[in-house]
């Protein structure tokens, strides 16, 4: 269960503050069945912006995963609903051009499942219009490291392709039933989300479907002109 959730949006400099209220307003924007409705976008007393989000009573997907492995049908289901509301972030046109939103931050945590069967991607608290800004060395670690693409990790210039990496870290994650990248620390984290090997899934468990195992490595190439391209090629692929 997840409390409505309050985001501060709110920086000390003129220039951020301005910034925030229009990456406040192009959240408010995000508008779809699998992301978490933002409810309000105000101030508070103290003249500081803030995000009110709605409630989703259930469970996230790390709390789900953490009772065992899921049926593949249960899987497939919750990755593509997924990439629908990244999808439509992603493709979320602001002003007179489409510059959309990048999550920044996708991981099991920011996933919700609702008892009624619903699945809503959540905390698009450091998500960013690519027109507005780009990731630097200061915002980049924001994220959770073991689900960081490599050019997040780097701090370059992010587009949804980066989110769809993450994506592809929790459906290995899902369909081989342990982590990928495992480090002592974030540095070494890091160093794996780069440089380390990443199995194909069937190499270590032979049951998974050849065709699910095919697009999970493709949304992890490192590459980005080998990785999807959308989110929606992505479920197309997933789905047919």
């Amino acid at each position: 269960r997840r409390p409505p959730r309050s985001t501060p949006l709110y920086s000390s400099a003129a220039s951020d503050v301005y910034k925030r209220q229009r990456e406040g307003r192009a959240l408010a924007a995000l508008e779809h069945p699998n992301i978490v409705s933002v409810l309000d976008f105000d101030r508070d007393p103290e003249n500081r912006l803030f995000l009110v989000m709605e409630l989703v009573e259930g469970k996230d997907l790390d709390g789900l995963t953490s009772t065992g492995v899921l049926p593949f049908p249960v899987i497939i289901f919750i990755v593509s609903e997924v990439l629908r509301g990244l999808g439509h972030a992603h493709d979320l046109p602001v002003g007179n051009q489409s510059r959309g939103v990048v999550h920044r931050d996708i991981s099991p945590h920011n996933v919700l499942l609702s008892w009624t069967g619903m699945v809503k991607v959540s905390d698009f608290g450091i998500a960013k219009a690519r027109a507005v800004s780009e990731a630097t060395a200061s915002e980049f670690i924001k994220g959770k490291p073991a689900y960081m693409s490599p050019e997040q990790a780097n701090g370059q210039r992010l587009d949804g392709r980066s989110d769809l990496f993450a994506v592809g870290v929790m459906l290995w994650e899902m369909i081989v039933g342990r982590r990928l990248f495992v480090a002592e620390d974030t540095r070494a984290t890091l160093a794996a989300v780069l440089f380390g090997q990443i199995p194909r899934p069937r190499s270590l468990r032979g049951d998974i479907p050849k065709d699910v195992e095919r697009v999970c490595m493709k949304m992890l190439e490192r590459d980005l002109p080998n990785r999807y391209a959308t989110a929606e090629e992505a479920v197309h692929e997933l789905l047919h």
